[in-house]
C-alpha cells in the first residue's frame, strides 16, 4: 500500500455502482455524451483482487462509474458541465457496504436524548457516558431542567440495567411529576414511562391488561409485543414524519462520516 495513503471516505464514489474488474475500461462511445464528474490526483483504489489495484482516474455519468483508467483517456469524456475533482494526494476507495443494519431505528434514536453507558459518536458530537444509577437519574434531571417548554416530552434512549440499575415509574416521577418522560432501553425492546407520560399518551391501566406478560403497570414498563399494543402512541411519535426526517438526515451524515454508503433495511419499523 502506498506509504502516503491518507484514507478519506471518498464517500460518494461508492454510492455509485463500482465496476470491479474494470481496471482498464475504455471510454464509452461518442453517443454516450460527456461525463458529469472526474476524480484524479490521488491514490484511487478499486478494491479488486487480494492486493491494492490503483487507477489514475474515475469518471462518472448518470450516477454510475463510466470509466476507470488513465486520466488522459478520462478527459476525452469531459464536457462543459463536467466537474473536475482533484484529490490532492488523498485516497479514494469504495465505501463500506453493511448488509444488515437498521437505519430506521437509527433515524428514530438520533433525534432523542442519548443517555448511554457508552460514548456515542453522533453528527453533533460525542455523547456523555453515564455508567451508574445515580448518574443516570441526575442526567435525566439535568435534561428536564434544560427544556424551556414545560410540556415537551423527554425521550431518552440508552438505558442499560447492568450499568444503570433498576428504574421504575416511581423513580421517573421523582425526576418530574409533570413532564412526560419516556426511557427507551438500549436494545429498543423496552420502554419505561412516568405518570405524566401515561397521561400524555392516554395510556391506562386497562391498556396494560391487553398485553399480559409483556408489561408491568406498577413499574411503567412495557416490552417486546407489549410495545405494539400498550405503547403504540409512543411508537407513532417516534415515527412522526418531521422527527423521522430529521433522524434520517442525522443518520445519513453519520453513515457517510464512517464511510458507509450502501446498506440494507431489515424491515423496521413494522408498525407503519
Amino acid at each position: 500500500m502506498h506509504n502516503k495513503l491518507k484514507p478519506i471516505a471518498a464517500a460518494f464514489f461508492a454510492i455509485l455502482t463500482l465496476v470491479v474488474g474494470c481496471k482498464n475500461s475504455k471510454p464509452a462511445g461518442p453517443g454516450a455524451g460527456p461525463v458529469e464528474a472526474i476524480w484524479y490526483g490521488g491514490h484511487i483504489i478499486t478494491m479488486e483482487g487480494d492486493s491494492a489495484q490503483y487507477v489514475e482516474s474515475v469518471a462518472v455519468r448518470d450516477g454510475k462509474i463510466a470509466f476507470l483508467g488513465p486520466r488522459s483517456e478520462a478527459e476525452t469524456m469531459k464536457g462543459a458541465g463536467t466537474t473536475m475533482n482533484d484529490l490532492e494526494g488523498k485516497t479514494m476507495l469504495p465505501g463500506f457496504i453493511d448488509p444488515h443494519i437498521h437505519p430506521s431505528i437509527a433515524a428514530s434514536i438520533l433525534p432523542l436524548e442519548i443517555v448511554s453507558a457508552m460514548e456515542w459518536n453522533t453528527p453533533e458530537g460525542k455523547s456523555i457516558p453515564v455508567r451508574d444509577h445515580i448518574s443516570f437519574m441526575e442526567r435525566l434531571k439535568d435534561l428536564d431542567k434544560s427544556y424551556g417548554d414545560s410540556n415537551k416530552v423527554l425521550l431518552a434512549w440508552g438505558y442499560f440495567k447492568p450499568y444503570h440499575g433498576d428504574i421504575s415509574r416511581d423513580e421517573l416521577n421523582k425526576v418530574s411529576k409533570t413532564r412526560p418522560i419516556v426511557i427507551w432501553q438500549r436494545s429498543c425492546h423496552e420502554l419505561y414511562l412516568n405518570d405524566a407520560a401515561l397521561r400524555h399518551f392516554k395510556i391506562s391501566a386497562a391498556d396494560f391488561k391487553k398485553a399480559p406478560g409483556y408489561c408491568d403497570y406498577k413499574k411503567g414498563h412495557v416490552f417486546e409485543a407489549g410495545l405494539f399494543i400498550v405503547t403504540k402512541p409512543i411508537l407513532a411519535l417516534l415515527s412522526d414524519p418531521t422527527q423521522f426526517k430529521k433522524g434520517l438526515e442525522l443518520m445519513t451524515a453519520l453513515l457517510h462520516k464512517g464511510g458507509l454508503t450502501t446498506l440494507c433495511e431489515q424491515d423496521f419499523p413494522s408498525w407503519i
